[in-house]
């Protein structure tokens, strides 16, 4: 039995790039029947990075509708009306604009959950700011504590925007909870600002208890040693020796000397340079396979994988990892969602998404004809 507890859902998705598409994809992988509105040129990020808008969109039925009109506004308000939750992330500007904001649509829908994904809450001076991943990055602190010395770093995936759909799919389910008891929608904000703040804690914390910034150490950690990556003979592994004892075990097994001037987690802080040279000194002997087969058991340790590794391992297929999906003939490999239950793996949808692919049968199911759709055709309201 598949896991589908969002089944007999629907939903709009008013999404581009990546946060609102991947939590409109997030609600597709659990059971909800997702309509992704398109304008009429198309979502951006299928010109900009396609790979995304196909890792985002699968299984979403998909209707091409020109919302700055009032045709297609209409139309979005009648699909709204049959609707249990509404995703969008369009600027402020857009959503005021169109009038598609939740007090204009949950007047259409009392029932509606509307979630929005924007930069910055509606309670932020800068929340008409134009901000995107790594905006929120810079803005909210992870940048900072991200690189090392001397230079800062962005997290090279869009992980704010990712973060900020798995948040929004977990506050739409209490929201549904919610609504089984009060019969009422409502309106959520998952700012991405907020989100990286967050996530900063962290080292606010460490911050107010110590008064010190946290050091940018690259993969290293300011508060263990041994703690980075480090070369072998054929790649390079990550090793993180969290105590004493575990650093006595990583010595004895690559040979590392022990002596008394190391033999603390504070002493070892304090010569960081010197105690990653011995490390690399001796891992660089083996192998990584070599290197992960003997400390496996005793001190935490992995290989460092690129993208290609993951890719190329189809262990991760079979498995349900990752789902290939052919494209227009090319073979896609697309990551599933990290959610196991009794029933086995979350099921991944099997087709990607169209622009445009359903524009028709939804209309009709809203309960137009076909002469009215062959107007909205020749108008420009739908493609």
């Amino acid at each position: 039995m598949d896991f589908k507890p969002l089944a007999g859902i629907r939903a709009v998705e008013l999404g581009h790039f990546v946060a609102g598409p991947n939590l409109g994809s997030l609600l597709t992988f659990f059971g909800a029947e997702v309509v992704k509105v398109e304008p009429p040129q198309g979502d951006i990020s299928l010109r900009t990075a396609p790979w995304a808008y196909h890792l985002f969109n699968m299984g979403k039925r998909d209707i091409c509708l020109d919302i700055s009109k009032v045709e297609g506004q209409e139309i979005l308000k009648k699909l709204v009306a049959s609707s249990d939750i509404l995703v969008e992330n369009l600027s402020p500007e857009s959503v005021e604009k169109l009038g598609l904001g939740y007090e204009r649509l949950s007047q259409v829908n009392p029932r509606l959950i509307y979630c929005s994904i924007k930069g910055f809450s509606r309670d932020s001076p800068d929340w008409r700011r134009p901000a995107f991943d790594a905006v929120a990055q810079a803005e909210g602190g992870l940048m900072a504590t991200t690189g090392s010395e001397g230079w800062f770093a962005r997290v090279n995936n869009p992980s704010v925007d990712m973060g900020a759909a798995a948040y929004g799919l977990a506050a739409i389910a209490l929201a549904l909870i919610e609504r089984n008891m009060t019969g009422r929608g409502r309106f959520i904000e998952v700012p991405l600002f907020d989100l990286a703040v967050y996530w900063s804690g962290y080292w606010i914390a460490y911050y107010s208890m110590t008064g010190k910034e946290p050091e940018r150490l690259g993969t290293g950690h300011s508060a263990y040693s041994p703690y980075g990556v480090y070369r072998t003979s054929d790649g390079h592994v990550f090793i993180g020796v969290i105590t004493d004892e575990q650093w006595i075990k990583l010595c004895r097994l690559l040979g590392i000397p022990i002596t008394e001037e190391l033999e603390t987690m504070r002493k070892r802080i304090e010569n960081r340079s010197h105690v990653n040279m011995m490390v690399e000194a001796a891992t660089s002997r083996y192998t990584t396979e070599s290197i992960i087969s003997l400390l496996a058991r005793e001190v935490p340790v992995a290989k460092v994988r690129t993208i290609a590794d993951l890719a190329g391992d189809y262990s991760l297929v079979a498995r349900g990892l990752l789902k290939e999906m052919d494209i227009e003939g090319m073979i896609l490999k697309l990551a599933t969602p990290p959610i196991i239950t009794d029933c086995g793996r979350v099921e991944t949808p099997t087709h990607p998404a169209k622009t445009g692919s359903d524009t028709v049968e939804i209309l009709k199911r809203l309960g137009y004809g076909d002469g009215e759709i062959l107007d909205f055709k020749r108008s420009g309201v739908i493609r």
